[in-house]
């Protein structure tokens, strides 16, 4: 039992912190990756192209997204309380049950 607690905390934590992908090919570059850094609290991603970012339940507490394209982004129930979005572009970002209060969204 407590080898199954372990393992399953592991595949969790894994898929909490993992790279950030593109849902679909919206820069035409033929790949989905869109950076090795991880979608996690305090992570800093600013001026960094996210379009079609799949951030699903993503745990982005704190982020820093200063003018950051997150066009097309996926962040239906993320986390983006106290993030800062200073200047993002969150054109067509689905934002459905996400948690956005205390983030700082001037000239997004």
């Amino acid at each position: 039992m407590k080898l199954c607690i372990a393992l399953m905390s592991l595949v969790v934590s894994t898929t909490a912190t993992a790279d950030i992908y593109q849902h679909s090919d919206c820069d035409g570059n033929d790949t989905l990756l869109l950076t090795e850094l991880n979608a996690e609290p305090g992570v800093n991603l600013s001026g960094l192209y996210l379009g079609c970012a799949d951030l699903f339940g993503a745990n982005m507490e704190g982020a820093i997204l200063y003018f950051a394209n997150l066009t097309g982004a996926y962040l239906t129930y993320a986390n983006l309380e106290y993030a800062y979005l200073f200047g993002a572009d969150l054109s067509n970002a689905i934002l459905e049950g996400a948690n956005m209060e205390g983030a700082i969204l001037y000239f997004a």
